[in-house]
């Protein structure tokens, strides 16, 4: 967003109304009147984006575009009060309804609308694999709708927002040319017909994420030895894609789709070294955390991000070195359709998980030994800074070693058992009209993979 797209922005609503220019025919929202007024402003870089405000650099001030919307927003702010006070006493003290009778009595009656604001992304978010660097002011984009303004304690200004949609703002968004892709329809004004048409399917690849750490190290006591437990020779390959779409009207879709496909494929080995007999739990560890910019919706921000954690549990009677693991494959579907004129809302739900197959394990002693590991793999889709589907799979084994069984001289019985937790959610919220939310029944399945003695030495 350069400074080309910043002079006069907050006029081109007006502009692309009077020329004619707007490409809806939506009848809720082609007031002559007015227009939904969209700041997007060169400050994507410096902006601080925060869940219910944005900070704007005191150098912001000097934008007319800026002031003028600011002076909008007050003009706005004086009718929204207004009619929020006449608000039903079924909705007095409810925030959100009242917000909501507010804002449609005065686009119905009064023909004024909202303004909104609107940003990609900083400049500099991406690294060299597409994934958004951590630490950003802005790393997701966003589109919100202005509430009202204050100074900041540093003369920032404080922008406070509610979160907004792209239906709510498509008029001067697509006026000006931000929405390519978007297919559109003439429109009877009965609603049969789709006033617009979008969808697509994005493939990511994210290979060989390592997953060894140390999940948990201790000493114990003065001179008595110490404790390591993590992951080794672990690593992942995730793949999958995003399959989205929406078709109808912009506050009335059709039909639409979110559906998130994720495979996973590698192998989980933990290991634990103990110079005595101990218990830990290592709660949860981070493993890997990426966000990626998979592409974008009609020049919007799409991110994906995936969040890998282990954990371990394990204790032991005395001096061992204690290995095992499995191989993983398999992976799921999940999200949700809607039908408006068929079945509705619906969950998609296929989860697919083959018997995943042992890393045999090995033991240095005749202790006992008892462990249970798990890697969780969360994925999370977000259209600026709005959630959409998500999914999690977690992965586990546990070990069963036994060298003091008796009968077995030089040997000891172990088991291990592989398997999977995993579910789907989140909301099917195309341009950010909630359709429902995603909620599948959980899938659990786990298999005895190992089961058989394994030789051990004698601790030194």
């Amino acid at each position: 967003m350069r400074m080309t797209k910043l002079v006069a922005v907050s006029m081109l609503g007006a502009l692309a109304i009077l020329a004619g220019c707007s490409a809806s025919t939506d009848s809720a929202s082609s007031s002559t009147g007015s227009s939904d007024i969209v700041v997007q402003t060169l400050w994507d870089d410096q902006v601080e984006v925060h869940a219910d405000y944005l900070s704007f650099p005191k150098e912001a001030r000097q934008s007319a575009d800026l002031q003028k919307a600011l002076t909008q927003l007050e003009n706005y702010l004086g009718a929204y009060n207004a009619a929020k006070s006449n608000a039903p006493e079924t909705a007095k003290g409810n925030a959100d309804e009242e917000d909501d009778f507010a804002v449609n009595s005065l686009r119905d009656n009064n023909n004024l609308l909202p303004i909104y604001f609107f940003g990609n992304r900083q400049h500099d978010a991406l690294n060299a694999d597409n994934s958004i660097k951590d630490g950003l002011k802005n790393p997701t984009g966003y589109l919100r709708r202005g509430v009202s303004w204050s100074d900041g304690p540093n003369g920032e200004l404080l922008i406070q927002t509610r979160p907004a949609s792209i239906a709510e703002a498509h008029i001067d968004l697509e006026a000006r040319g931000l929405m390519p892709g978007v297919a559109h329809s003439a429109n009877e004004g009965n609603g049969t017909n789709d006033n617009w048409a979008w969808g697509q399917v994005y493939p990511f690849t994210i290979a060989d994420v390592p997953l060894n750490k140390t999940l948990y190290t201790h000493q114990i006591g003065a001179a008595l030895g110490s404790v390591n437990v993590g992951f080794v020779d672990s690593n992942l390959k995730i793949t999958g894609n995003l399959d989205a779409g929406v078709s109808g009207r912009w506050v009335s879709p059709r039909q639409a789709r979110g559906i998130l496909n994720l495979n996973l494929e590698g192998q989980i080995v933990l290991q634990g070294q103990f110079d005595g007999g101990y218990g830990m739990s290592s709660g949860d560890i981070s493993l890997f955390h990426k966000a990626f910019d998979i592409t974008s919706i009609g020049g919007f921000p799409l991110t994906l991000s995936f969040d890998i954690v282990g954990k371990c549990d394990m204790a032991t009677n005395g001096k061992i070195v204690a290995r095992a693991g499995e191989k993983v494959v398999g992976g799921m579907a999940g999200g949700a359709k809607y039908e408006r004129d068929g079945d509705g809302f619906g969950i998609v739900w296929e989860p697919n998980w083959p018997q995943f197959s042992p890393v045999a394990p090995t033991v240095t002693s005749n202790a006992i030994v008892e462990a249970s590991c798990t890697v969780t793999v969360s994925s999370h889709v977000q259209l600026f800074d709005t959630g959409g589907p998500t999914a999690q799979a977690a992965a586990y084994v546990k070990l069963n070693a036994n060298g003091q069984t008796s009968g077995l001289s030089g040997s000891g019985k172990a088991t291990v058992v592989g398997g999977i937790d995993a579910s789907a959610g989140g909301t099917l919220a195309p341009f950010g009209v909630t359709l429902g939310s995603i909620s599948t029944p959980p899938f659990h399945k786990e298999w005895t993979i190992f089961d058989q003695p394994v030789s051990f030495s004698a601790p030194q």
